[in-house]
């Protein structure tokens, strides 16, 4: 046994009939731990003891001792139902058929939400387009996919271009675009809205995003390098000043 151990003889009679010191406090540990169905983590079984049993342990203790008897916590994730829904009496027919072209400005928007993926994380991008030029009229980025979103770009088109009564704004059937917050908005404006089962700015949005990913891509890579730059300028500095206080040092020795 020794030998497949690779453990000398001395060794193994040393800890052959040795207790371990954690065992006792590793079966209250466990017996908490399975109460819980393995889901309690070191902290709520910290916890846990104190309440059932009335001792306090340091909870780096029970870290170590479940991390040494392998007493890993299966979190369960909670599913969260998707409670926006769209607003059926507040969608509309579809008028202008799929016809994207005006004669002037302020006469059909279009909007929709499409999502960027930078660094591993998600973000949303909400825009309105103006059909006459093509050009973004508003745009907003959040980390959320809500009203909050659409209404905070709507409102900051209309502040823009102002006059926007008898606008066409284009959508799609979303639940952001059907919610009676942004129909309030739209009426109080005098903008009708209008619904598409369709993506109707899916070109432009993955154009959008693979602008704002270089545009990114840019802006990383320049910090990256001004930090390199700061870097060395900081250790240029500090070589210095070190410079400095050694002259200093020589010329009081030889006074």
């Amino acid at each position: 046994m020794c030998v497949v151990l690779e453990i000398s003889k001395r060794i193994y009679y040393k800890y052959r009939n040795a207790e371990d010191t954690d065992y006792y406090d590793y079966l209250i540990i466990k017996e908490i731990f399975d109460d819980s169905k393995g889901t309690y983590g070191y902290r709520r079984i910290t916890e846990g003891l104190k309440i059932k049993y009335g001792v306090i342990f340091n909870h780096k203790k029970v870290k170590r001792i479940m991390s040494k008897y392998y007493l890993k916590p299966e979190y369960i994730k909670r599913v969260r139902s998707n409670t926006y829904k769209r607003i059926e009496e507040n969608v509309k027919s579809n008028l202008i058929k799929r016809n994207f072209n005006t004669d002037a400005q302020n006469i059909i928007w279009t909007t929709d939400i499409t999502y960027l993926i930078y660094n591993g994380k998600r973000s949303y991008l909400s825009t309105i387009l103006d059909l006459y030029d093509r050009k973004v009229v508003a745009y907003k980025i959040s980390k959320f996919n809500n009203n909050q979103l659409v209404i905070e770009t709507l409102n900051e088109a209309i502040a823009k271009r102002k006059d926007v009564h008898g606008l066409i704004i284009h959508s799609d059937q979303g639940f952001q675009y059907t919610s009676f917050e942004y129909k309030a908005i739209c009426e109080s404006n005098g903008i009708t809205s209008f619904y598409d089962v369709f993506f109707c700015c899916e070109l432009f949005g993955v154009h959008f995003k693979l602008d704002v990913f270089l545009f990114l891509l840019k802006i990383h890579q320049f910090l990256k390098s001004f930090l390199l730059v700061f870097v060395s300028l900081l250790q240029i500095h500090n070589f210095y000043k070190f410079y400095l206080f050694q002259e200093q040092q020589h010329q009081y020795q030889l006074y």
